[in-house]
């Protein structure tokens, strides 16, 4: 290939696509990689970036037209393996963890011989949800890699993941994006300036829920109604707020009780914010009236010591305590 570019409409990171494209330029790219770092900040879209310029023959990769493009976007390239968990028949719900069923399968497929005799890529989403023996299994294959096999594990955090399949892979920490970038990019999408402040603020240094919002009114006025909800449990009888934490769970995957208890502690930052009269600095702004009557319940300390109450819940779950013991537990600070 010629001289080539890159055309990855990526927000903020730059250092690690700047990395991730060199590499690819030099032909010098790892056999293991871990994207890791919270939700929404694009690790998901970068691995699909690479992976397909990995396989783009166009000077400008990747071009999203070529076959190997749509195959991939598609989902039926025969070297690209996507894995994640899967979904219990009987519950519909998304199950816990990554199975040792499903690495095995994987291997399997790895160790096929490639049809073209180019790279083989798995891209493990999820990899902290991987159970301890399909954690196991996949080590092998990190130690003793095929020649021309790259396999990437994304991850909202490192804590489950075992000390052996992080010193196999090379670890790239995604980090939260300035809102001015946030705003920028929001205005390319033609967004108003106003709507794009208040979505920036909501986002948290994460681009990826900035531009959902964007694109979503229902995603958007979900998020404000639940925010709503929660800014109102404290104002509810125990056993209110406990029927709360039911229908939470209800709903809601590990993921998603970790995104709600991220929400939780917003929004008692936004109280606190509001007790010290720093309005300016609080993210859901449109729940001034709703926050300064929260904040006006407690005092500072015992704001803290909520914030840190939710903290010690989010622990609690990364150490597979019962959700709704934990939950439960947390809304009796309230």
């Amino acid at each position: 290939m010629s001289e080539s570019s890159f055309n990855w409409p990526i927000v903020g990171n730059q250092p690690i696509t700047d990395f991730l494209q060199t590499s690819l330029e030099n032909k010098n790219t790892a056999q293991a990689y871990l994207f890791y770092g919270p939700a929404h900040l694009g690790k998901t879209t970068v691995a699909n970036l690479f992976v397909r310029s990995l396989f783009c023959q166009d000077a400008n990769r990747p071009c999203f037209v070529c076959q190997a493009c749509r195959a991939i976007e598609n989902n039926i390239h025969p070297e690209v393996i996507w894995l994640n968990r899967l979904t219990d028949e009987k519950t519909g719900k998304v199950k816990k963890n990554i199975t040792i069923e499903q690495v095995r399968g994987l291997i399997q497929k790895l160790n096929l011989h490639s049809f073209s005799d180019s790279f083989k890529v798995a891209v493990i989403e999820n990899a902290n949800h991987l159970s301890l023996e399909a954690a196991n299994a996949l080590l092998k294959t990190l130690e003793e890699p095929n020649a021309r096999t790259v396999i990437i594990l994304l991850a909202d955090n490192i804590n489950t993941l075992p000390k052996t399949i992080l010193s196999r892979c090379l670890k790239l920490k995604f980090l939260p994006v300035t809102d001015q970038l946030i705003e920028k990019h929001l205005g390319s999408l033609k967004v108003e300036t106003k709507k794009a402040k208040r979505l920036t603020a909501l986002a948290f240094g994460r681009p990826g829920l900035a531009i959902d919002f964007a694109a979503s009114q229902d995603l958007y006025q979900d998020y404000s109604e639940l925010a709503k909800e929660i800014v109102g449990l404290s104002a509810k009888s125990l056993a209110e707020r406990f029927s709360a934490v039911t229908d939470f769970l209800a709903t809601k995957n590990t993921q998603e009780i970790n995104q709600l208890l991220n929400l939780f502690e917003k929004l008692w930052r936004d109280a606190l914010l509001t007790k010290f009269e720093t309005v300016g600095l609080v993210a859901h702004s449109y729940l001034n009236g709703e926050l300064t009557t929260l904040a006006g319940r407690y005092n500072a300390k015992q704001i803290v010591k909520i914030i840190e109450s939710i903290k010690q819940t989010k622990m609690f779950l990364a150490a597979n305590v019962n959700s709704k013991l934990a939950l439960e537990n947390l809304v009796l600070n309230f």
